[in-house]
């Protein structure tokens, strides 16, 4: 079985790889800033996105196997909020 890319238009493309451009270099800033606030905007953005994904399972319009990216936000959204929990406040 060969896979190949879906036919899409130029416009579609242009905003698959600005998304993945900017997942990445969200991903480098966590690594080299490792900020509480980050840590809360990245749980926040997960969140939504998760329920972006969420909306459009609903509706139908994309298949059930993106229901493992939502279980992956909602995941990390939680590994997130309990490494803040056990952030101990310096004095």
């Amino acid at each position: 079985m060969q896979l190949s890319a879906p036919e899409l238009p130029g416009i579609a493309w242009f905003f698959v790889n600005l998304a993945g451009a900017l997942g990445v270099l969200w991903a480098l800033v966590r690594i080299a800033r490792p900020e509480p606030w980050l840590a809360r905007a990245d749980a926040l953005g997960r969140c939504a996105v998760a329920t972006l994904i969420a909306g459009y399972l609903v509706a139908g319009a994309l298949p059930a196997l993106m229901a493992a990216f939502v279980a992956s936000e909602l995941l990390g959204a939680a590994a997130q909020a309990w490494v803040l929990g056990r952030r101990i406040p310096q004095a």
